[in-house]
């Protein structure tokens, strides 16, 4: 949690901003996991300006909106995953696939959060290599991606 503002401002540009980063990870049944990571940014007071403001949209966020598609001073965003990773087939260097059901939902708007947007997804991934499905149940939007990740 950060909390930040600018008391001693010209009048029209007094505010505060909060900030919570979290997650949370727990084992389900097996080698199975669920994680849900959080991110919101909430400001109160005058204009905001521009450099606080909070965007996403794209890879890594709500992948069927456009890259920084949604941006303001107000964002709220929550990412679940569920973990299933499979004993077969285990392939050479890559070992074996993990299968990962995910969940996004979020918004992002200026003094306020307009309608929440969400994907539902289906991600494979071997190794450092993912490739991913994401789906916009309420528009029909699809949108499929190839990555690489260093980190687990």
């Amino acid at each position: 949690v950060g909390i930040e503002g600018a008391l001693e401002a010209p009048v029209s540009q007094r505010f505060a901003q909060t900030t919570v980063d979290a997650r949370v990870t727990f084992p389900t049944f097996g080698t199975q996991s669920f994680q849900i990571e959080t991110y919101a940014v909430f400001t109160v007071g005058d204009d905001t300006p521009s450099q606080r403001y909070v965007y996403f949209g794209g890879s890594g966020t709500i992948s069927t909106l456009e890259t920084l598609e949604q941006g303001g001073d107000q964002l709220l965003f929550f990412d679940s995953r569920y973990h299933i990773p499979l004993s077969r087939p285990r392939l050479p260097l890559v070992g074996a696939p993990v299968v990962t059901l995910r969940h996004v939902i979020g918004s992002a708007g200026i003094r306020s959060l307009p309608d929440l947007e969400q994907n539902i997804a289906l991600r494979v991934t071997l190794a450092v290599l993912r490739f991913e499905v994401s789906v916009d149940p309420a528009r029909g939007r699809v949108k499929t991606g190839v990555g690489f990740s260093f980190a687990r």
